[in-house]
């Protein structure tokens, strides 16, 4: 027994006529589905569920219904997971998650999702929490752990591959992207007077073995980071300040590279403690959710240098952390996504530009609108003056690509600017 309905429709989405962005009637697919399901349910002899929107269900009465049953069951839980953010604003990102979760869904058959509903990760996560985190990030799939790809690839991946138009089966991983800097060359922009006042590259790394929780007054991490200054490279040795002995540059450099600044700087669970370069070009913050923030900066746009002096200090603190036997957590496919998409795991790429006019602000905001696939702006709290280029958070690309980009994407704005004010000084 089955509902001709559901055919229709699946048939209906899966034509290249329909329109994928629009969403789902939830109330008429909620009731179909419980129609479908209590009909088959009725044919085991089992008794009717009649909330369907539990997590612990016991899908194992279900092992001998029909594929229609799964397909729809499912395909309503996804769909309730993804309008609980419906109630916000719906961005033009959100609006393509919804496509491509639901378009890659709807081509699976009753096996793979009966597979993608059972499955969990080595830290217990399962598919549905992965949707029960998504927001307004690309297709807003987080990575509660860098596993999630893997177990629940089945969907993850054509999504990832749909809307960045990258193979991710060839998809190499790359912890270290010094071989290539040299592509970022391919952009010559000089300004006789710099817009920029700072840029920046955050690795963010947890280690093997951390959960991205926050510190119970557990120490272990301090002493480590302790012992790595002690060893730090000769051209970059400096100082590690305690929490409790930051000053307001101390909090100004850690608003300079965190996302949410209020947060950050009143919770006192973390920061706990910020090692400085002595040329104050280099710095880590030990995070207490456990994990290391490691940024190399400069107050002019010069990325070759900025990445490449990253990239010693990342092989620097990884080679360090082999000979004491912690490693930082890789993902075999997306380089470091082992960490809570809030903490922006991988590269956080930060520029601060300078506003001094309405014109410069307008002219640089419509800039920043063609690329918001690749970046987000906001005002700087601490320096009104000053806009913050930050990139989006790019699931499932690794970090060469991340970086590429993103520094592709904002060199573009900076040239297209140039071009629109010409021989306009465009700093007083």
């Amino acid at each position: 027994m089955s509902i001709p309905y559901f055919q229709d429709i699946t048939e209906c989405r899966l034509s290249d006529a329909y329109d994928h962005e629009a969403p789902l009637d939830l109330d008429l697919v909620r009731f179909n589905a419980h129609r479908l399901a209590n009909q088959q349910l009725l044919l085991t002899k089992r008794s009717s569920i009649n909330n369907w929107d539990k997590s612990d269900i016991d899908y194992s009465y279900c092992l001998s219904i029909k594929n229609d049953l799964f397909r729809e069951i499912a395909l309503m839980k996804l769909i309730i997971n993804e309008n609980k953010s419906l109630l916000k604003t719906i961005s033009r990102p959100l609006k393509l998650k919804i496509s491509l979760a639901q378009k890659y869904f709807l081509y699976l058959n009753s096996n793979e999702i009966w597979s993608l509903m059972c499955k969990n990760t080595n830290c217990n996560n399962t598919f549905y929490q992965c949707l029960d985190q998504s927001n307004e990030t690309i297709f807003g799939f987080q990575p509660l752990d860098g596993e999630c790809y893997t177990k629940f690839k089945i969907l993850l991946w054509p999504c990832i591959m749909d809307y960045y138009q990258v193979d991710i089966h060839t998809l190499p991983s790359i912890s270290h992207y010094n071989n290539n800097i040299e592509d970022l060359n391919k952009f010559s922009i000089n300004f006789s007077h710099s817009s920029v006042q700072l840029f920046s590259i955050a690795a963010i790394r947890n280690l093997n073995n951390y959960s991205f929780q926050l510190l119970s007054y557990n120490n272990q991490l301090e002493l480590l980071i302790n012992k790595l200054v002690e060893n730090i490279i000769i051209q970059y040795q400096g100082q590690y300040i305690k929490a409790e002995q930051f000053t307001k540059k101390h909090l100004q450099i850690l608003a300079n590279s965190m996302i949410d600044n209020n947060h950050t700087i009143t919770n006192n669970q973390y920061p706990h403690g910020l090692y400085i370069s002595s040329d104050e070009s280099l710095f880590i913050w030990l995070m207490g959710t456990d994990h290391f923030r490691i940024i190399s900066s400069s107050t002019t746009l010069n990325v070759s240098n900025v990445c490449k002096k990253l990239n010693t200090y990342l092989m620097f603190i990884d080679n360090y952390l082999n000979q004491e036997k912690y490693s930082f957590a890789f993902h075999s496919k997306f380089a470091y996504l082992t960490s809570n998409i809030r903490e922006l795991s991988g590269f956080l790429i930060i520029i601060h530009c300078r506003i001094f006019n309405g014109y410069y602000q307008k002219l640089l905001e419509n800039q920043l609108e063609k690329f918001q696939k690749y970046l987000i702006y906001s005002i700087n709290p601490f320096e009104l003056s000053t806009i913050i280029i930050r990139n989006q958070h790019l699931l499932g690309l690794n970090e060469n690509e991340k970086l590429l980009r993103t520094i592709y994407a904002f060199l573009i704005v900076l040239n297209n600017m140039k071009e629109k004010l010409s021989n306009v000084q465009l700093v007083k």
